[in-house]
């Protein structure tokens, strides 16, 4: 076996990793550089020098093969805020797997960061954090709810789905705005500071790390809505983009915070971006939630559940000791980069219902027509294309 060697990316190498980019991702190389990367890597405010969160692996021949990174932002955790490095980019040429390569770098990696995360990974990169270290802390939930139906059947079905006898909430009035992303202020982050006490694990949302993640990001655009209540002061926040490299358009939430006290806030929120989404001919919108009081009514406005997703955290003990799956936390798809451009992938009708089926059997318990609705439309599935496997438990 060749030598193989493990260390740091220096600025000098951006030849080598342009090269090695180019080779990974193919014909979604120019979403992974220039732009993006000098937004991680070189423009990221968190990084505290001007050091590479990169690190690579060479072969004898002088060519990254392997790559891993990281993503810094600021993050508190139960009472103490800390330096968080977020695991991104990890890949490895294909001829180069199963040689222990990716968990040299994986190691790399968390042991340069006080505290490493992830919450989006492939099982197999998942595996590997887990066998070095780190532990599984509270859950996200990725949601969907679709605005538009292109088939009467479809549309019956998850009209079903998306039904609930409770879907009306008695609220409030609040005012929504609807803004460019352009610019976050001080009243966004005296909101952020006025609700991050109820998680015991959250990334830093003020107007610093928003302006970073929204204003600067490449390739797309963020809008923002904004809640207020009838004295005109800042109760909630939700960041959107509009997905516009799957087709249909959908709308991916990225953000959605406010304050707890006032749940109706995130109803009014909610009920703004499913008009935009209805009104522009969009198919759906996901959503990811680890809030349990967002997740209530997530679900009461018919939202249904497709995929989970755990942090999987690595850190000294003082600080990550007391997180567990039960632990509060403010995870989305704002964070570690989870809804990278262009990977949006709409959630089809058919995944839906599998899923739904398979894999949330506890939310059809209770529910003995839609349970009973389901079947038969498996069975009309079995009859009309017996070559499908539907039996596939898919990951989504």
């Amino acid at each position: 076996m060749e030598h193989i060697q493990i260390r740091r990316a220096e600025h000098t190498d951006i030849d080598k990793l342009r090269e090695f980019y180019a080779e990974a991702y193919g014909t979604n190389f120019k979403y992974k550089y220039p732009e993006r990367y000098k937004w991680i890597f070189e423009e990221n405010p968190f990084n505290k020098d001007a050091t590479l969160q990169i690190f690579i692996a060479i072969d004898n021949k002088g060519r990254i093969i392997g790559h891993a990174a990281a993503s810094k932002a600021k993050c508190k955790i139960f009472n103490h805020f800390t330096d968080l490095g977020w695991g991104v980019d990890a890949f490895n040429l294909l001829e180069y797997r199963g040689q222990g390569i990716g968990k040299k770098l994986q190691r790399i990696n968390q042991d340069a960061h006080t505290v490493f995360a992830s919450v989006s990974m492939t099982e197999i990169n998942k595996i590997i954090k887990l066998k070095l270290g780190a532990k599984k802390g509270p859950a996200s939930y990725t949601y969907v709810k679709f605005t538009n139906f292109e088939k009467r059947f479809t549309s019956l079905i998850i009209g079903i789905l998306q039904f609930r006898l409770n879907f009306k909430r008695i609220s409030k009035d609040y005012s929504v705005a609807l803004t460019k992303s352009d610019i976050y202020d001080d009243k966004d982050t005296e909101l952020w500071n006025k609700t991050k006490s109820i998680y015991d694990f959250a990334v830093e949302r003020d107007a610093y790390y928003l302006n970073w993640r929204y204003k600067k990001q490449p390739h797309t655009t963020h809008y923002c809505l904004r809640a207020y209540n009838r004295d005109k002061i800042l109760c909630g926040i939700l960041v959107y983009r509009i997905a516009e490299e799957v087709n249909p358009k959908s709308i991916i939430i990225t953000e959605l915070f406010g304050l707890s006290e006032e749940l109706g806030v995130f109803n009014a929120l909610l009920k703004e971006v499913e008009k935009i989404s209805k009104e522009s001919s969009f198919l759906q919108i996901q959503i990811a939630v680890s809030d349990k009081n967002i997740k209530k009514i997530i679900l009461e406005k018919g939202y249904i559940p497709v995929s989970e997703n755990n942090l999987i955290i690595n850190g000294p003990e003082h600080l990550i000791g007391g997180l567990s799956q039960e632990s509060t936390a403010m995870i989305t798809f704002g964070d570690q980069d989870w809804d990278e451009y262009p990977l949006a992938k709409n959630q089809s009708f058919f995944e839906i219902i599998q899923n739904t089926y398979f894999n949330n059997k506890y939310f059809l318990k209770k529910n003995f027509i839609l349970r009973n609705i389901i079947k038969m439309y498996f069975f009309y599935l079995k009859l009309r294309f017996p070559q499908r496997n539907l039996s596939n438990r898919q990951s989504l």
